[in-house]
């Protein structure tokens, strides 16, 4: 049975100013761009041309994370610039709930992924012995349970036929919220999915800022690469997760006229809005700071007219 897209909040938070509009959907497109082909070549660089010089395991989830940003840029990001254009959900019903589906599987992934990459650094920093008995076997193994983890959530919904609605506070399908067992299955989601791996996040950052000062080579470009995408995690997160962590208080608070409420409505959007620097922002970090993605980025693509060129590093991956 197809669940009907609810569209009652239109006349509500329809954006009808053509300035506020056209700002968002240039956010949208420049954002969705810079991630699509940003982390097209960390893949193609990572995976064909071997240019990210790090441990094994720290390059097998940074492609990850590019993969799973790449995905939700053509999921997310250019779809929620269609619809501010389009000014409704610009496909069918059934693509609107397959569409919520993969925008909180995909972003969990990345949520997930990041974290599990501050561990593993760490991990290597203070038991470099054990650390390099880790195989990429290893790896694939952690890769997969992340990905597996994150689609818990989404699968609750789909296994219990939550409705979906387009919500034009943020211009994409949601979760209807209803008052029944989601009441409590939501605040419990987000504590284990959204509030516990930002937690994470922060404390695993603080502790490799501890150990920057002593590392160097590429173990302290490693390093410096992964609180600089901590750090612009949580910026880009820091809105929506207090949106998310405080939604019951601010829809109690908001009232009836939760539309002119600023927490409600313009937090909640340009939260949802920010979230996109997180999926586009990570290879410009990885090109400030790991010198072989540079390089390869200035002999591949900077330097074309020259023709065809020899691989330009030669350092290899290390196991930790």
């Amino acid at each position: 049975m197809t669940i009907p897209i609810l569209d009652h909040n239109k006349t509500l938070y329809e954006i009808t100013d053509d300035v506020h509009k056209g700002f968002l959907i240039s956010w949208c497109f420049i954002l969705g761009m810079f991630s699509i082909s940003g982390n097209t070549l960390v893949l193609l660089s990572a995976i064909k041309y071997n240019a990210l010089k790090l441990d094994k395991i720290s390059v097998m989830l940074i492609e990850n994370i590019a993969f799973a940003d790449l995905c939700y840029a053509l999921v997310v990001i250019v779809i929620v610039g269609w619809s501010i254009i389009e000014g409704s959900w610009p496909m069918n019903h059934l693509l609107c709930e397959i569409n919520v589906y993969l925008q909180y599987s995909i972003a969990l992934v990345d949520i997930n992924m990041i974290w599990v990459l501050n561990v593993a650094k760490l991990t290597c920093i203070i038991y470099p012995l054990q650390a390099r008995s880790r195989s990429k076997n290893t790896g694939y193994l952690v890769a997969a349970s992340m990905w597996v983890l994150a689609n818990i959530y989404p699968l609750q919904c789909a296994v219990m036929r939550r409705p979906v609605y387009f919500d034009y506070r943020s211009y994409r399908c949601a979760y209807l919220h209803t008052p029944d067992e989601w009441e409590w299955l939501d605040p419990l989601n987000i504590f284990i999915f959204l509030l516990i791996p930002n937690i994470i996040v922060i404390v695993t950052a603080i502790w490799l800022l501890v150990y920057a000062h002593k590392m160097v080579g590429i173990h302290k470009q490693a390093v410096i690469t992964m609180l600089t995408v901590s750090l612009v995690f949580c910026v880009s997160y820091a809105p929506v997760g207090v949106y998310f962590v405080a939604e019951k208080w601010i829809i109690e608070a908001a009232g009836e006229d939760k539309h002119e409420d600023f927490l409600y409505s313009k937090l909640y959007r340009y939260g949802m809005m920010l979230k996109f620097l997180n999926n586009s922002a990570n290879p410009i970090i990885y090109y400030a700071t790991i010198t072989s993605f540079r390089e390869f980025v200035k002999e591949r693509v900077c330097r074309l007219r020259r023709g065809p060129v020899q691989d330009v590093v030669k350092t290899k991956s290390t196991d930790c």
